[in-house]
């Protein structure tokens, strides 16, 4: 907790977002019925290969990114 304390609020934002990805992954899965095979799990999760929840979680990181550039446009302008 020290070590956030520490750092740039978009890399705090940065690291929110990649652990709530991996968390809903993880939820994701262990809601199947079944295992995913690998073809299924690329599918559904690699954005290298335009998976579905891949992409929705690129684009999460994006407008994260987006949000704390303006944040610290504002803290810098203002």
């Amino acid at each position: 907790m020290a070590d956030l304390k520490s750092m740039d609020d978009a890399a705090v934002a940065l690291l929110a977002v990649a652990y709530l990805d991996d968390a809903l992954e993880l939820l994701l899965k262990s809601r199947f019925e079944r295992s995913l095979s690998a073809d299924e799990d690329k599918r559904m999760f690699d954005g290298a290969q335009n998976g579905i929840l891949g992409t929705f979680s690129a684009k999460s990181v994006s407008r994260m990114l987006s949000v704390c550039f303006w944040m610290k446009c504002m803290q810098t302008c203002y």
